[in-house]
């Protein structure tokens, strides 16, 4: 054999066949993986049969972008890969492995190579933005947009329950007792309340004791202020009730005198919630009102303790709100 002859039979074995079509991509395979125990034609036929689902639209996608598959020599086996704008690449032994069974596993491994490669994802579409054309002399008015208006099921109700002191001013009489109150805030600003509470307490006088019970109701309109933690209320209305006194003398031949009746005025109140949490609050309030309609016991003619004329009031509660916050 001349050299000629030799050198051109050394350059066919080692220069790789041109690329074959392997469905939508093409296919780069050594000629030296015949060697490697691999059928190269049944291994093609393989690969495009197992072309499927996922498989086929990501192959697809490859041959659009020029990518191929390549299955070259390794010194155990052969290398299957993907060229191209993703590359992936997996290892194969093929040596002591029969050659049906070595050609299969190349094909799974570049199916399962192709699963693998991520799916493409389309480009949001963009659309622009329309032109608009000022009119001279007119200035653009952004447009606000109003503010939701609370529903019955946005409302708030709070019920606040506490201690609370009153006193009649000019009678005198002082009172301790306890307070139970209901307040809806059906907007953000207006609302109203309802009370009810029950007092005793005492007054001495020159000749002896006078001792008082008294039950009252408040009905009021309320005007909310704004606050992130505290939440400010003024209210106007009305309260009244019933008060019952008893007066006993020093001298033990005096007997003991009762008085019954009832008492009713305008009053005003104002006060602070805090909010503890998101529906724990604790509450403060005072109040001024006049007593129009009152009772007062009388001592020798003159007039004694009771319930009349000027009170003032205050009461610290804890509460619990039901229903959102209105909106800041």
């Amino acid at each position: 054999m001349g050299l000629a002859t030799w050198l051109t039979l050394s350059l066919a074995g080692s220069i790789a066949p041109p690329p074959e079509a392997w469905g939508p991509v093409p296919a780069h395979v050594d000629a030296c993986v015949e060697a490697r125990g691999i059928d190269r034609a049944q291994l093609a036929y393989l690969v495009i049969n197992e072309l499927e689902g996922a498989a086929a639209s990501t192959a697809a996608r490859l041959g659009d972008q020029g990518a191929s598959f390549v299955v070259a020599c390794t010194d155990d086996g052969v290398e299957a890969r993907i060229d191209g704008p993703v590359t992936a690449r997996t290892q194969v032994e093929t040596r002591g492995v029969a050659r049906t069974v070595a050609t299969r596993t190349v094909a799974l491994a570049i199916i399962e190579l192709l699963s693998e490669l991520p799916e493409a994802t389309p480009e949001p579409e963009v659309t622009p933005a329309p032109e608009v054309t000022p009119t001279p002399g007119i200035a653009a008015t952004p447009k606000r947009t109003p503010e939701p208006t609370p529903t019955r099921a946005d409302a708030t109700w709070i019920v606040r329950v506490g201690p609370e002191a009153l006193g009649f001013v000019l009678a005198p009489l002082g009172l301790f007792g306890g307070a139970i109150d209901l307040r809806h805030r059906a907007s953000r600003r207006v609302g109203w309340l309802a009370a009810a509470a029950i007092h005793g307490g005492r007054d001495r006088a020159t000749l002896g004791t006078v001792r008082a019970v008294a039950a009252s109701i408040t009905a009021a309109a309320v005007l909310h202020g704004r606050g992130r933690r505290i939440d400010p209320f003024g209210a106007l209305g009305i309260r009244g009730g019933v008060a019952s006194l008893r007066g006993d003398s020093d001298d033990a031949a005096v007997a003991t005198g009762r008085v019954r009746g009832g008492w009713l005025g305008p009053v005003v109140r104002g006060g602070i919630d805090g909010n503890l949490g998101r529906r724990a609050v604790i509450g403060l309030h005072v109040e001024l009102g006049w007593a129009v309609l009152g009772t007062r016991a009388r001592v020798e003619g003159r007039a004694g303790a009771g319930a009349s004329a000027l009170w003032l009031g205050g009461a610290l509660a804890l509460g619990w709100r039901h229903g959102p916050r209105a909106a800041r």
